[in-house]
């Protein structure tokens, strides 16, 4: 509430823009015994809403792939697990740009809440005798996720309406995010290149 009325008090200076954005890091799931990195992928659409020459609003809507690959039972590798998360998420950023707006190109940091939804997937567990059952991710994973997104990136002004923001972002996850245990993670490293229109 107290972001909407700021935004509402500077609307004269304000404006929207939006484009799509593509991203690709990496991602694991911490606190399992021996935590593995796997290929991330996202991909939607980004909102901006400028509050002023220096501060803008951002909201994402993307499709996000996330998981890792680890040992369950470290000491003999027992048991491998692979997981494919299929996420829909809501990241919700404050950005800060420096230089002026007229600047071509303007650094900027972002932080903000991300909130996750699971959409599906797939979870492989590789035994000692090469068997390999597939559960669906959602048996193994609780539907809801959220955490903390921040940032460093900068913005490229090809013309007055037009920009390339270029973004490397860490989100880190705050609650347990796997059934039956107490204490797992999302962790997400992920570089973004967006396509930004102004509306």
């Amino acid at each position: 509430m107290i972001i909407i009325g700021f935004c509402q008090s500077v609307a004269a200076q304000s404006y929207f823009s939006m484009g799509p954005t593509v991203g690709l890091g990496a991602t694991t799931i911490i606190n399992t015994p021996t935590p593995g990195v796997r290929i991330a992928a996202n991909a939607g659409l980004t909102f901006i809403y400028n509050v002023s020459e220096h501060v803008d609003l951002e909201f994402d809507i993307m499709y996000s792939a996330e998981g890792e690959k680890g040992d369950i039972v470290p000491y003999n590798n027992s048991i491998i697990v692979t997981s494919n998360l299929h996420y829909f998420r809501l990241p919700v950023k404050a950005t800060y740009l420096f230089y002026e707006y007229n600047k071509k190109i303007r650094p900027k940091i972002f932080a903000g809440p991300s909130f996750g939804y699971l959409i599906g997937g797939k979870t492989e567990l590789q035994t000692i005798n090469n068997r390999t059952p597939i559960i669906n991710s959602k048996v193994v994973y609780k539907p809801f996720d959220v955490g903390v997104v921040a940032g460093v990136g900068f913005n490229h002004m090809l013309n007055e309406y037009t920009w390339i923001n270029a973004d490397v972002s860490y989100f880190h996850g705050l609650p347990n995010n796997r059934r039956n245990t107490d204490d797992d993670h999302n962790r997400n490293l992920m570089l973004n290149v967006a396509m930004i229109f102004s509306l």
